[in-house]
């Protein structure tokens, strides 16, 4: 078995992994949030500051219907309003108007007494609690928006490394008859990444391709032990045997060609992921994440995304049961 470092653009480059990207998102959201209620307190203090005049929400909020005009002036610091008339179908209102650069208090008087009042710009304590959920909401968006970008970079790095594990085995002239691709699933959105294992079947050699640590695993046919499926954190499936062929555990291996059996049923799939044991003491396995996303709602196992994950794994598991069977074969005729 050799193992080979993935090289990008003929670098060591280092690639987004899952847990960066999330932190990355996480503290993005958070900084928009702090950025956000830092702006609104500044904007706040301003008008809290011009509030102490007497064009102000604690004053305009004293002002009540049916109160004499005179009370209002009082109420006003002795200011008089500007008064304006209105002319509607004959109809002629009078109001009183006190404004400056804090606002507008607007006070329609019929007969002496307070009919109508209506105020623009002056600043109202309540709306702190409407810049709090406004600030939640833009820190919510750029948290979204950081999850898509991450989801972008992150397909990229897989793009990468897809390019590079391929220029390796160029170079170490591997002959990929045959590769199998899967698309993986993060967090149930329907695009995916694409990930693959590569076999030489002139040398009898399968390339695994590790994405976490960014390497590719060449071993030969005869060191692939087992292999497991596993569904929403169960065993769907495995390939485990003991000398002579017999089953080790209570699950079932599928045999060469028959059908994956899910755990979903009508539920979503969250997590799907294929562990392939490998005679190695370096590196004793190797795991392919098809479906992963535990906090989001997943694919259910009647789409068409789940379909075609699992025909592209039941490929690779039919081709592995054809392995692990001749190798039984050859450790039975060697015992």
């Amino acid at each position: 078995m050799r193992e080979i470092k993935i090289s990008v653009d003929g670098k060591q480059k280092e690639i987004m992994t899952e847990r960066k990207g999330v932190i990355l998102c996480i503290v993005a959201g958070i900084v928009a949030f702090i950025f956000m209620l830092c702006l609104f307190a500044s904007i706040d203090a301003i008008r809290k500051a011009a509030s102490t005049e007497y064009i102000s929400y604690k004053n305009y909020q004293k002002i009540k219907v049916g109160m004499p005009y005179r009370e209002v002036v009082r109420i006003l610091d002795g200011h008089e309003g500007e008064l304006e008339r209105e002319s509607f179908f004959g109809y002629i209102s009078e109001y009183y108007v006190w404004s400056n650069d804090n606002g507008t208090i607007k006070v329609e008087i019929e007969d002496g007494v307070v009919e109508s009042k209506e105020e623009e710009n002056l600043y109202d304590p309540a709306i702190e609690i409407y810049e709090l959920f406004l600030s939640m909401g833009i820190s919510f968006l750029v948290f979204s928006l950081s999850i898509i970008l991450v989801k972008k970079k992150r397909q990229k790095d897989i793009q990468k490394i897809n390019r590079g594990a391929s220029e390796q085995l160029i170079k170490c002239g591997f002959k990929s008859q045959t590769v199998y691709t899967f698309e993986e699933f993060k967090n149930g959105n329907a695009e995916g990444y694409n990930k693959f294992i590569a076999i030489d079947n002139e040398d009898k050699t399968i390339c695994f391709v590790d994405y976490q640590k960014y390497r590719i695993i060449l071993t030969s046919f005869d060191e692939i032990l087992n292999y497991e499926v596993y569904e929403n954190g169960c065993e769907i499936s495995n390939g485990t045997t003991i000398a002579g062929g017999m089953l080790l555990g209570r699950k079932k291996r599928f045999g060469v060609g028959t059908a994956l059996t899910s755990t979903t049923s009508q539920k979503s799939c969250t997590e799907l992921r294929l562990i392939v044991r490998i005679k190695s003491y370096s590196t004793p396995q190797v795991a392919y994440d098809l479906v992963s996303g535990k906090l989001f709602s997943g694919i259910t196992a009647t789409s068409s995304e789940y379909t075609r994950i699992i025909a592209s794994l039941q490929e690779v598991v039919s081709f592995l049961e054809i392995l692990i069977d001749e190798n039984d074969k050859k450790q039975n005729a060697l015992g």
